[in-house]
């Protein structure tokens, strides 16, 4: 208790002032992952995440106060950025020479 009020739970304290501070930057929950959503999506450790970002590698990404979140749209950049060759791609019109 602080001044006399009752300190809001963690979970709702970080749930309203991350959306608060982030919104008032354009961006919300629904236009950001956290490291554990991409760590699902690409299928990588969150530590490997956290290598990555001290390394200057990976997909962008912001902090606010302690937590780490990336743009949706910097995310889809970056997996487009992995893609492999496709030349030889079935159906692509393109025939490689050997």
């Amino acid at each position: 208790m602080r001044n006399g009020r009752r300190a809001p739970s963690e979970a709702n304290r970080q749930e309203r002032g991350s959306d608060l501070v982030l919104s008032t930057h354009g961006f919300t929950t629904e236009t950001l992952y956290n490291p554990g959503q991409i760590s699902d999506i690409v299928g990588i450790s969150v530590s490997t995440l956290a290598t990555w970002r001290s390394l200057g590698t990976g997909p962008g990404w912001l902090k606010t106060g302690r937590k780490i979140w990336y743009p949706v749209v910097d995310f889809d950049f970056w997996m487009e950025g992995q893609r492999g060759n496709q030349r030889n791609k079935a159906g692509s019109g393109i025939t490689g020479s050997r």
